[in-house]
């Protein structure tokens, strides 16, 4: 069996971070523009937004598993290969630094950006911040479950935490405890993903990568059947397809990307590892810069009205283009901020 190469163990995390963070700011992008559910975010209502919406929502719905996928994998090679993170104590305070007091910092600066102010917004995962909470979690929590050395039982863990987040008591839903437990099963996936990563080198054969993806596509596809009919468990069947589909997607992604690396079919180019490194700059603000472009109380401007006719006479246009502005926009100000100490210790 062909085995990855040991300099080539971190390039497959540079690329599915890259394609990560990609999915997500085109996604919040259509969604600001076309089909969020919130009228103080979406800008507009258009013929395409029905089918927007159900391209992202139902056939991409693992853009966020796969980025969380992508920390709990990494997590698990700075662990177990390079022997990081050895002490919980000092470990829990390093990520209490850098992801807590961030957190907040981010947040009362949004908070005051927006006007948007409530006690619980610092306490319940602000907007897209969320994430950042879930992050501090999954660190804390991953020191439970790391001397589970059986591939079964990991397996088992996964699914408990892949289903059993339903049953938590409504006591944990605060302080980002809530998304944390609906998205530990990613974090705890990518972790055993790489620590029994000899073991799955058979998920990188063409036959495993082709039934990942017919996996994925029927799964969406049958969702798509469901969505329009109304039968008895259909909703018990659409979830169930739904978390199939986000586990074949994260594995075909893996998988593919890690063939292509062995057989050498593509190369680490610099613009890959610069995404790698800014991605977490990147998902910060991208979000800030669409909520200011689309936010409700800045609308009635020039500026605004300019942006409103353009993505609604040219939707299939305007929100490739404006992906690029926010994201160059998003790289530029990460970029910026990591050349100064503050930017470091905030998303370095």
């Amino acid at each position: 069996m062909t085995t990855i190469p040991e300099n080539n163990r971190l390039d497959d995390v540079a690329i599915l971070r890259t394609i990560a963070i990609i999915a997500v700011v085109l996604y919040h992008v259509y969604w600001a523009f076309y089909f969020s559910t919130n009228e103080t975010f979406r800008l507009a209502t258009v013929g395409l937004s029905s089918f927007y919406e159900t391209f992202f929502h139902t056939w991409f719905g693992a853009r966020m598993p796969l980025f969380i996928f992508i920390s709990g994998y990494l997590y698990s090679y700075l662990f177990n290969k390079r022997g990081k993170y050895a002490s919980t104590t000092a470990f829990i305070k390093k990520k209490c630094m850098h992801l807590l007091i961030p957190y907040f910092i981010f947040t009362t600066l949004m908070v005051l950006c927006f006007q948007d102010f409530q006690v619980s917004n610092f306490f319940g995962g602000y907007r897209h911040l969320w994430f950042i909470l879930m992050m501090f979690w999954c660190f804390v929590f991953i020191r439970l479950f790391y001397k589970i050395k059986n591939m079964a039982v990991q397996i088992l863990v996964f699914i408990l935490f892949l289903f059993g987040y339903g049953y938590v008591p409504m006591m944990l839903t605060c302080f980002g405890l809530d998304t944390f437990l609906k998205s530990f099963c990613w974090f705890w996936l990518g972790y055993i993903v790489w620590y029994n990563r000899e073991k799955i080198q058979f998920f990188f054969r063409t036959a495993w990568i082709l039934l990942f993806f017919f996996i994925w596509f029927a799964c969406c596809y049958y969702m798509e059947f469901i969505s329009s009919s109304n039968w008895f468990g259909q909703d018990l069947t659409r979830d169930v397809c739904l978390i199939i589909s986000r586990i074949a997607f994260v594995f075909f992604i893996y998988s593919i990307v890690n063939k292509a690396l062995m057989k050498g079919w593509i190369k680490i180019h610099p613009w890959i590892e610069e995404m790698n490194r800014y991605s977490y700059g990147i998902y910060i603000f991208h979000h800030w810069i669409i909520r200011l472009t689309v936010y409700q109380p800045f609308r009635g401007t020039n500026f605004h009205q300019t942006i409103y006719h353009y993505i609604v006479d040219h939707p299939i246009i305007a929100p490739i283009l404006f992906f690029f502005i926010f994201f160059l926009l998003s790289l530029f100000i990460t970029r910026s901020l990591l050349k100064t100490s503050i930017g470091r210790f905030l998303i370095g």
